[in-house]
């Protein structure tokens, strides 16, 4: 959020979590962990300055992400009405939420869909999952026009999938990983 503000976190946009902070006075958007919600809630619970906690990606549900939420249903009940609480998921069930909030409103966005065309190549015994998927690759591209975006167990095989693709495909073909290791800016070009 603070690079599409233009600005190093710690500003508009800060973040906390356990043994590092980028906060200060100009802060007005803090991003923290389940847990150092729950110790901020603990700490003081009319939790002054702030007007709204956001539960992002609750499907991923953990008991740190429960117990925050539940902390702030009741300081919300019991201390501050105003505190507004917006529990986001792509996949969560909403009405089943929203009675946890009281009848909370349930928005939705259905989003943009495309078309996706899902193949299986059985890998035979004994070959690499990296020369098996390069090969499937390689028959996909040769067959068929657009995108292609393939699923590896991890950072390794992707690495040596992509090692094998190289000089082995189009010279208009961009081979692109995508893993959680890699920098921000690798991971925006993909």
């Amino acid at each position: 959020m603070a690079e599409l503000l233009g600005e190093e976190p710690g500003g508009t946009v800060g973040y906390a979590m356990r043994m590092e902070n980028r906060t200060s006075a100009r802060t007005k958007i803090l991003v923290v962990t389940e847990g150092v919600l729950a110790r901020m809630i603990l700490d003081d619970p009319e939790l002054p300055g702030v007007s709204a906690v956001i539960f992002d990606e609750f499907h991923e549900r953990s008991l740190d992400g429960d117990f925050g939420l539940a902390l702030a249903l009741d300081v919300q009940g019991a201390l501050r009405p105003d505190l507004r609480l917006l529990v986001m998921s792509a996949t969560l069930d909403g009405a089943r939420v929203a009675r946890l909030l009281s009848g909370a409103p349930v928005i939705e966005s259905e989003g943009r869909a495309f078309p996706v065309d899902i193949r299986y190549h059985e890998r035979a015994p004994g070959i690499a999952i990296e020369d098996a998927m390069a090969r499937a690759i390689r028959s996909a591209l040769a067959d068929e026009s657009g995108s292609l975006l393939a699923f590896l167990p991890g950072q390794r095989e992707i690495e040596r999938t992509a090692e094998r693709l190289r000089d082995r495909v189009a010279a208009d073909t961009d081979i692109v990983p995508l893993y959680g290791q890699l920098d921000n800016k690798t991971q925006d070009a993909a």
